[in-house]
């Protein structure tokens, strides 16, 4: 019962925190693919019928997207962190992202399916999430996409 009361504690006042100092993200997860709504897909070509569509490119299919926002506390990281971290690939300017414990499925899908979202302009892809011990909230480990 005492741990389950500071549970809720802790995660009041990290909500207070994301609240406060956090930044929104938007998290874009495939859901998957369906057929273009302005062309026919030709399954013997595997392609549209018309070349020239607009809303396809010509691929006959367009990609079903969910979106998802989450206010999370984004913190760079630093050769300090690097040192003190037990988690590999990690490079100066990634990002360490502090998020609800609720959000860890969209985390966790964005990192499976290489699914980039935005902080400040900047595309990174998670890697790595990881729960605290008391399930309270959660650390997300994401990469710069340089292109």
């Amino acid at each position: 019962m005492a741990l389950e009361k500071r549970k809720n504690h802790i995660k009041a006042e990290e909500a207070k925190i994301r609240e406060k100092y956090g930044k929104t993200i938007k998290i874009i997860n495939v859901t998957g693919e369906i057929d273009c709504p302005d062309c026919t897909y030709d399954l013997a070509y595997r392609r549209s019928t018309n070349p020239n569509c607009s809303t396809c490119k010509g691929k006959g299919k367009v990609v079903q997207e969910e979106e998802y926002e989450e206010k999370v506390l984004c913190f760079m990281i630093t050769e300090e962190e690097i040192r003190e971290t037990e988690i590999g690939g990690l490079k100066v300017g990634d990002f360490r992202l502090i998020a609800r414990n609720e959000a860890k499925p969209y985390f966790q899908k964005a990192a499976t399916d290489k699914t980039y979202f935005l902080i400040d302009d900047i595309k990174v892809i998670p890697f790595r999430v990881v729960p605290t011990i008391l399930d309270t909230h959660i650390t997300v480990y994401a990469s710069r996409i340089t292109e």
